[in-house]
């Protein structure tokens, strides 16, 4: 399948679930609580660890890098 292709997939289905409320809401269904159970594996992940920090953002697809700087964004830190 080309790219192109792959695209045109992803657009109809992000329509066909975003514009459909029923549908959303049981996407939603499945979803939340896979994620949620997720999030809190990581938690307790770098928990165990005994990390000092662990960061968990939402909704977001992006680098940790980029994730790092709108942090520091954020709470007016930095790396040093």
């Amino acid at each position: 399948m080309s790219q192109n292709g792959g695209l045109l997939i992803a657009k109809t289905n992000s329509d066909l679930l975003f514009n459909d409320e029923e549908k959303r809401k049981k996407l939603n269904y499945f979803v939340h609580p896979a994620v949620e159970w997720a999030m809190f594996r990581n938690i307790v992940e770098y928990w165990v660890r005994r990390e000092k920090y662990c960061m968990i953002e939402g909704g977001s697809r992006s680098s940790a890098e980029i994730q790092f700087e709108r942090l520091m964004l954020c709470d007016n830190s930095s790396i040093d």
